[in-house]
């Protein structure tokens, strides 16, 4: 089942406050100044902080969904989750909550919200970028400036990426997903089969680096380009 309030360990925490970390030091070392294409003039104890708790909403929408965190490491990332989704996170939970939007953010990418703090989020939906820029949402005072979208017009994750893949079980209860799963089991471990449903062992355009997971298969089901 898709979950819309999760709780993240830990251990899960004390790695997304070293990946906050190391982004915000990539900050510094490129004497970045602007924040999604603009100045901010927000503080560095703010910064770092903001790294860390953002860092925090990735996994946990992660787990949410059940698909990989990817958070890049010396290089941005094309995407905070399954190398394709981006995460905003806030603390603010009221009727005021938005989700903010930049005019760098790409388009057709699904941007969504994650409210809470260590250890638990809940999410109260998503967007894409492309319908999250429109004038009536847009605030030049803030810092930066920026699209802040209500929370009630976001659109449910439930709505969106619908029910996954079983997590876990015999063979024959995780067969038929035609690519196969790649994502992380019911007790939190990284895992990948075969659209059969077995384990899987040979990966097809696997790129790590670029968040990109491939297809999987077992040895079975070796296809004759892999």
């Amino acid at each position: 089942m898709i979950k819309t309030q999760v709780s993240i360990t830990s251990d899960e925490a004390m790695a997304a406050a070293a990946v906050g970390a190391l982004r915000q030091i990539r900050v510094i070392q490129k004497e970045r100044q602007l924040d999604h294409g603009s100045r901010s003039w927000r503080g560095q104890r703010d910064r770092w902080a903001n790294q860390i708790h953002g860092a925090f909403g990735e996994i946990a929408f992660s787990k949410a969904i059940n698909q990989a965190w990817t958070p890049g490491g010396g290089r941005i990332s094309n995407g905070d989750v399954a190398g394709e989704y981006e995460v905003r996170a806030t603390e603010m939970d009221n009727d005021g909550t938005c989700i903010f939007i930049y005019e760098g953010d790409l388009d057709d990418k699904w941007y969504v919200l994650a409210v809470g703090h260590f250890p638990d989020f809940h999410f109260p939906g998503a967007i894409k970028a492309k319908d999250g820029k429109q004038k009536r949402w847009w605030n030049p005072r803030a810092n930066p400036p920026c699209y802040w979208v209500p929370k009630d017009q976001l659109t449910k994750i439930t709505d969106i990426w619908g029910e996954p893949p079983p997590q876990s079980g015999t063979d024959a209860e995780r067969a038929g997903h035609p690519n196969g799963f790649v994502g992380h089991d019911s007790e939190g471990r990284f895992v990948h089969y075969c659209w059969c449903g077995k384990d899987a062992g040979l990966g097809y355009d696997v790129k790590l680096t670029k968040g990109q997971f491939g297809t999987w298969f077992c040895k079975d089901h070796k296809p004759e380009l892999v």
